[in-house]
């Protein structure tokens, strides 16, 4: 047996052959696989739809809105002037004092005198008669009745009305009413309380020609009771006599009154005004 026997050299060359043909048939196969998944891909391809794409540029962003402008600051407004201290007003004069209050009471209406009951019941007394046996006149008094009245009885039992009597002409009728409507106006005090029972006011004085009366009653005239009213610092304090309260009432009717009113002006002045009150008949 030689070196090269043919079985040998064929042996030898048969083997990378085979394993050669078994590489060459795999990829054939690979490659026809492949082939046939590409025919099939292009085939899929073909029958679908074409689809046309349209590329559209994006929008532009909206921007935002401008913010709105910083409002201007205000301008500083000037302080207004401070006002400067007024200075102080003088003191007032001190006032006199206030005079005092009567009691009040429900206003009064006054009498409507007759000229036929003021004849029958009030008349001008004679001054003999009027202010006593002396003739000395008397300032305007209270009166209960008998033993305390500074007037005669059967004085005080007449007139129930409010009498006037000049010194000059005789006052008529009307003008006899006006005086007594103008003080009675002013003069608040109650004629039916029971203490009013029996009083007599009466007075005598002096009106001149401007109205106003002669002192000491006259408006100007300095505030004391005690220089008219006999006996007035015997009525006790203010508020615990009822007398007081009337008299004091009266008074500054007198003052609140004047100038009084008449309807002529006959003289002669001054003329003397005798005035005369019954409570019972008021």
């Amino acid at each position: 047996m030689t070196l090269f026997d043919s079985d040998t050299i064929r042996a030898s060359f048969s083997r990378p052959a085979v394993i050669l043909s078994i590489v060459l048939h795999i990829l054939l196969v690979y490659v026809l696989l492949n082939e046939e998944l590409l025919w099939a891909k292009l085939r899929l391809a073909a029958e679908l739809p074409q689809m046309e794409v349209e590329l559209v540029p994006e929008p532009p962003k909206p921007q935002p809105p401008k913010p709105p402008p910083a409002p201007k600051p205000e301008e500083a407004k000037p302080e207004p002037p401070k006002p400067q201290a007024a200075e102080p007003p003088p003191k007032p004069a001190p006032e006199p004092p206030p005079q005092p209050a009567p009691q009040r009471a429900a206003p009064l209406t006054p009498p409507q005198l007759v000229p036929g009951r003021l004849a029958e019941r009030s008349s001008i007394p004679h001054p003999a008669s009027r202010n006593g046996a002396g003739g000395t006149e008397h300032a305007p008094v209270m009166s209960t009745g008998p033993g305390i009245t500074l007037v005669p009885k059967e004085q005080a039992k007449e007139g129930k009305h409010g009498s006037i009597g000049p010194e000059g002409p005789e006052l008529t009728q009307s003008e006899q009413d006006v005086v007594l409507a103008q003080i009675l106006k002013y003069w608040h005090v109650d004629f039916h309380s029971p203490e009013a029972h029996g009083l007599v006011l009466q007075g005598t004085f002096y009106i001149q020609a401007d109205g106003t009366l002669m002192s000491p009653v006259n408006k100007n005239d300095p505030w004391d009771p005690g220089a008219v009213v006999e006996g007035y610092r015997n009525l006790g304090p203010p508020g615990t006599s009822y007398r007081r309260d009337a008299i004091d009432g009266f008074l500054l009717a007198l003052r609140l009154c004047q100038p009084l009113q008449l309807p002529s002006g006959k003289g002669p002045w001054p003329r003397r005004i005798v005035i005369r009150f019954a409570f019972d008949s008021l």
